[in-house]
């Protein structure tokens, strides 16, 4: 007991230095949200709800905790809430289809924290694993947000004047055993007023210990900004809401009544959010969204071993050439000789005429004489004498002499 007075009273003095009274519900070290950064475009394909940040669906902005809004119930639960700002990680993107895309992840009930406040682990995570049922909605037919007093995460932006409140805030939950989703609102659905998103398929939330991790995609038409693209400039703010809640009361109950001793808090990135307490200064972080895209996950291939089998090569089959007689180097030599001799008859006598002369006739014969062939083959020079060209010119010279008798006296 004198340890836990102890680390209380340190807790407050360490407020008082942080210029932070005890009864205060906010510090921000910066004094009012400066955060600004910009948003990558990704391919809505990769942006699924399943409570992983997974390679292609978001990029981590980097924001400063001095612009984070730490926020409490009561004194003795600050450390614990700052705590929890140090665990902070957020992801964004864009896209045409889902509108903004991020996610939060964070440790809602730093073990080290609470232990420092003089609760033991086991105290600790019996007050994070209960979980505030959904709320009955109240006389208007709101459902509010109670549940964040335990564990939520609530979304806020664009400015109703005539009401002077925020014209979109919701907020998302699910209970530890995953066995329902938990939404909450006020009334403020933006501009149509129809909002409505569903656990798994416009959110999705998941625990690991006491981390969690939120995914949420909000078109932009529903918190004021439709037509957004790339060169467009949105503000907004998200809660990460944490605590130790374990029945559904009015705010009004008391404190000791309504939480256990780990009371509840929240990180707030931008202002007008869950349990943060405002000024005329307050600012919503501010993003301008880019026209790059986010690179996609990387696609192992997977090593197939080539079981290709290469072809023999065709065999190729030469048709030898037809054999041919090799053409001469020169050409052939022909002539036409004639020769007078006897007539015989088939005895073998010389036939006389009436006088008793013998009877001559000339013979013509054509001479050819085979031309010669080199060693080296044909020069393809003059054809052959079986060219039939050959042949029809001796034809013709035989034609043209014809056969001769002539009487001859003797």
């Amino acid at each position: 007991m004198k340890k836990i007075i102890t680390v209380l009273v340190l807790a407050a003095m360490l407020l008082v230095t942080l210029g932070v009274s005890a009864s205060a519900e906010t510090y921000l070290a910066n004094g009012y949200c400066q955060a600004e950064f910009e948003i990558k475009k990704a391919d809505p394909a990769n942006v699924k709800k399943d409570g992983i940040i997974g390679e292609g669906e978001y990029e981590k902005v980097e924001v400063s905790k001095d612009d984070l809004a730490i926020n409490f119930i009561s004194a003795n639960c600050y450390l614990t809430a700052d705590a929890m700002a140090d665990t902070m990680e957020y992801y964004f993107s864009w896209d045409e289809v889902n509108g903004l895309n991020f996610a939060v992840k964070y440790d809602a009930y730093p073990v080290a924290a609470g232990e420092a406040l003089g609760y033991t682990a086991d105290q600790i995570m019996d007050g994070f694993k209960t979980t505030v049922e959904q709320g009955t909605p109240n006389e208007n037919g709101v459902p509010m947000d109670n549940f964040c007093f335990n564990v939520g995460v609530v979304f806020a932006s664009g400015w109703d004047e005539d009401a002077n409140t925020q014209s979109f805030y919701y907020a998302v939950g699910k209970k530890i055993d995953g066995s329902s989703y938990l939404n909450g609102h006020w009334g403020q659905l933006g501009k149509d007023g129809n909002y409505e998103p569903v656990g798994g398929k416009d959110f999705e939330i998941s625990y690991s210990g006491t981390t969690v991790t939120c995914e949420w995609s909000i078109p932009f038409a529903e918190f004021d900004f439709p037509g957004a693209a790339a060169g467009s400039s949105i503000d907004f703010s998200i809660a990460a809401c944490a605590g130790g809640a374990e029945v559904e009361d009015s705010l009004e109950s008391d404190a000791g009544q309504f939480f256990n001793a780990g009371s509840s808090w929240s990180v707030s990135l931008g202002q007008k959010n869950f349990l943060v307490q405002v000024s005329g200064d307050a600012q919503r972080a501010r993003a301008t969204l880019l026209d790059e895209m986010i690179a996609g996950p990387v696609v192992d291939t997977p090593t197939v071993e080539n079981t290709t089998t290469t072809p023999d090569a065709p065999v190729t089959t030469t048709t030898p050439a037809p054999a041919t007689t090799p053409a001469p180097t020169q050409p052939a030599t022909t002539a036409i000789e004639s020769v007078e001799v006897e007539v015989t008859d088939g005895d073998g006598n010389v036939v006389t005429d009436t006088d008793g002369n013998a009877v001559t006739e000339v013979i013509t014969t054509i001479i050819t004489e085979a031309p010669t062939q080199s060693a080296g083959g044909n020069a393809g020079g003059s054809p052959v004498t079986g060219d039939p060209m050959i042949i029809a010119a001796v034809v013709a010279a035989i034609s043209a002499c014809g056969v001769v008798v002539a009487k001859k006296r003797k």
